[in-house]
């Protein structure tokens, strides 16, 4: 939300080098380019240690590993994770710690490393069950479904992400159950639940534009576009991708805006509309490139190839317009 201060101090002291940090983590995640957030980020490391700050060093890890996932550099941002968790365990707040090791969880899934997710993540499941801390346990309960989910348990995932909605309808959390019903619209959808799908991704779209979250309604209409696909409706699917690109940016959501365009190649190229498939294919591989992400370029160079080749089959459309949606993640999410 606007005004929102995401990287500050819980103690009233408020020492002045700390107020210097906070503004500079603050600038850094709010960044439109890693270029750009990158020295600020170093100038808070730099203030941290000069005043041998422990707090401010675990905070400034915490920032550094969120700044760097939600540029797609996940390698990185786990040695800041892991940085980070290493100060907060000589501190005395055990709720800052879990919330370290719930996103230390999530950088593992995202490199697909989905044992080491789970295990980080029933850690810090364990330690906000301790606390009782309602919105965190809605998070991390919808990021362990998202964990299910990629291992293709569904079961599992559907149990997980209903018991995130039900805590975040409980708490008034619309963003969060928003995300939740979009992770099980998914799920629906994959198990060929189509009506029901759209049906949850309806109410998925209104609570995500009840709170003003336009990249949240981009990729629920990306979703229901994917629904669309699914049954053969290209057409359909197609304006549902357009209206999901309208709402994406380019330089903040590439691998989003990837994946979408390799959707809506697809698309052209089930219509018989072969040069324009090839040209959303090559939009998708620069922004691909740019990540520097070696399975999404091979995805979308053998989608690049079938665009090129007439007849091809139809595949299967990526389960989102940008991946599950996770708690942690600066948009979302994790997708």
């Amino acid at each position: 939300m606007p005004g929102t201060r995401r990287y500050h101090f819980d103690d009233a002291e408020g020492a002045e080098h700390r107020r210097q940090i906070e503004e500079l983590l603050e600038r850094a995640h709010a960044a439109d380019t890693l270029p750009e957030a990158i020295p600020l980020l170093t100038e808070a490391v730099a203030i941290a240690t000069a005043h041998a700050d422990l707090l401010a060093r675990a905070l400034c890890h915490a920032a550094a590993a969120r700044v760097l996932h939600s540029h797609g550099r996940t390698g990185d941002a786990l040695q800041e994770a892991e940085a980070e968790i290493a100060l907060r365990r000589q501190l005395p707040n055990p709720i800052l710690l879990a919330r370290a090791i719930h996103f230390l969880g999530e950088c593992h899934a995202d490199t697909g490393d989905f044992e080491a997710a789970l295990r980080h993540h029933l850690t810090a499941l364990r330690m906000f069950t301790e606390a009782d801390d309602q919105p965190e346990l809605a998070k991390l309960y919808n990021d362990i479904g998202v964990v299910y989910h990629k291992l293709v348990e569904y079961p599992q995932a559907l149990k997980y992400y209903w018991l995130s909605h039900g805590i975040a309808q409980q708490i008034g959390d619309a963003e969060a159950t928003g995300r939740a019903l979009g992770n099980i619209g998914i799920v629906q959808a994959r198990l060929q639940q189509f009506d029901q799908a759209l049906e949850t991704y309806q109410q998925a779209l209104q609570l995500r534009a009840s709170v003003n979250d336009e990249r949240g309604v981009a990729v629920v209409l990306g979703s229901i576009g994917n629904v669309y696909a699914m049954q053969g409706e290209a057409n359909t699917a197609l304006e549902f991708y357009g209206r999901s690109l309208a709402k994406r940016d380019p330089e903040k959501d590439q691998r989003g805006v990837a994946i979408l365009q390799r959707n809506i190649a697809a698309m052209l190229r089930h219509l018989g509309r072969h040069r324009e498939a090839v040209e959303h294919c090559a939009i998708a591989i620069q922004l691909a490139e740019s990540l520097n992400s070696r399975d999404l370029l091979s995805q979308l160079w053998r989608s690049y190839k079938r665009s090129t080749t007439w007849n091809a089959p139809l595949p299967s459309a990526s389960s989102s317009g940008g991946g599950c949606w996770s708690g942690n993640t600066r948009r979302s999410a994790h997708r």
